[in-house]
């Protein structure tokens, strides 16, 4: 596992994703089950044209993308999430696991 970077995982039932540092775990962004407003992808870094930008010299300026697919399972509408790193310096863990860059890894 990564000594640096950034790490997610999903907290329960409670469809959150919670964001944080490798060696610092306390969240320091978090995801409820009420966002995205709409269906979509969303790049994740420190960059000035991330649509989540978090300022910290760990992450890449394009570190992870988060898409989040809007559909209907047993008739009712749900989110689908999904994290991929995207070649990231550090490296993205969910769940404490390594991701292999640019492959999509349900959230949920």
């Amino acid at each position: 596992m990564p000594q640096s970077g950034w790490a997610g995982h999903s907290v329960g039932m409670t469809r959150k994703l919670a964001l944080h540092p490798v060696d610092a775990p306390p969240p320091l962004w978090v995801l409820d089950g009420s966002w995205p407003p709409r269906a979509g992808y969303w790049i994740l870094g420190r960059g000035a044209d991330c649509d989540i930008r978090i300022v910290d010299s760990r992450l890449s300026k394009r570190h992870a993308e988060i898409r989040a697919t809007d559909v209907t399972q047993a008739g009712e509408r749900v989110w689908l999430w999904e994290l991929k790193d995207t070649y990231s310096t550090n490296g993205t863990c969910l769940n404490q696991r390594p991701l292999k860059p640019a492959q999509w890894i349900d959230l949920m």
